[in-house]
């Protein structure tokens, strides 16, 4: 697999080097100073829509990242605000592929946190003219990679999950052809594209082709925890001990950077006990169900969130106390 080439650029030179530099410093998880690049890139191009909806892309990360709350109020009226600035270009110019991207790219990000807040039906709306956009774009510049990404994207996950509507192809693997052809080249949303070609191969269970790509973007971005995440999830199913090495150096970097909150203990820690039960070592996972279960002064806000999962970790200490008491 190679390494990134050459992709699209936005034809304003320091439009591109605000919108390279910005999301640089995303990849790197360094997100004070990508916002930073980003409303430099909002003050002075308010006529385009990529700082209001890096800006907003941004804090999504950092939320996921951190496990914290969204900043719901910032975050929609950014993209709506694109949303309604990509319109504007749109109606001067409706065969202008960058106008058709803005509209695709506002749309879509608004799409994604809606899904991410359950919104499901205005997300499923937001989506359905994100695509019709980037669709347009392929049409008006076939080689346009941005607009491969959500596009590969879409056509895996609308095969996976609505295999069962006769009308509906299976287009899975020409969704991983377009994914697997964008990251070969520089594109702005690299990220995305390798986070969801990522998932899609853990998915298909091709968890060697997974661990290869991680391992490979990690090479530029090594303290992205995102890709981590992904790397460890791989090789829960290649290499155990690994996986777990790679769930430790993410619990102990968020630490590092002070935002090792409860949601993100818990369930590292978890994923870690799980992993040292499959793998036979009893105590050791009851260990860390232990530390989990001494957590005190859970925020509600978290405690909803992780009702579930602490559920799950109950049940799986008690398994354990009645196989360690068995030994």
């Amino acid at each position: 697999m190679s390494a990134a080439i050459f992709g699209q650029s936005f034809p304003q030179k320091e439009v591109d080097k605000l919108l390279n530099k910005g999301i640089d410093n995303l990849l790197n998880q360094n997100y004070f100073s990508a916002d930073s690049s980003f409303q430099v890139l909002e003050k002075e191009f308010p006529n385009l829509p990529f700082g209001k909806i890096y800006r907003a892309a941004n804090l999504i990360a950092k939320s996921l990242d951190f496990g914290e709350e969204f900043e719901h109020d910032f975050i929609i009226q950014n993209l709506e605000s694109a949303v309604e600035i990509s319109e504007a270009k749109l109606e001067k110019n409706e065969n202008d592929v960058w106008n058709n991207y803005f509209a695709a790219m506002s749309k879509g990000y608004l799409a994604y946190y809606l899904a991410l807040e359950e919104d499901y039906i205005e997300a499923f709306s937001q989506g359905y003219f994100s695509i019709s956009f980037f669709e347009r774009c392929e049409k008006l510049e076939p080689n346009f990679y941005e607009s491969k990404i959500a596009l590969g994207t879409f056509l895996y996950w609308k095969s996976e999950k609505a295999d069962w509507l006769p009308f509906v192809g299976d287009e899975k693997q020409k969704g991983i052809k377009y994914l697997e052809e964008v990251i070969k080249h520089k594109t702005y949303n690299y990220s995305m594209a390798v986070n969801s070609l990522l998932w899609i191969y853990i998915n298909e269970k091709n968890f060697e082709m997974a661990a290869e790509t991680a391992e490979l973007v990690l090479e530029k971005y090594p303290d992205n925890r995102y890709f981590k995440w992904c790397l460890a999830r791989a090789y829960e199913e290649i290499d155990k001990e690994k996986s777990i090495k790679i769930y430790d150096d993410v619990l102990n970097s968020l630490s590092q950077v002070n935002h090792l909150n409860v949601f993100n203990e818990v369930t590292l820690k978890h994923k870690i006990a799980q992993l040292y039960e499959r793998m036979g070592n009893n105590k050791l996972a009851l260990k860390y169900c232990d530390e989990i279960l001494a957590i005190k002064n859970v925020p509600n806000t978290q405690l909803k969130r992780l009702q579930e999962r602490l559920d799950r970790v109950k049940e799986q200490r008690t398994k354990l106390l009645e196989s360690i008491n068995r030994e």
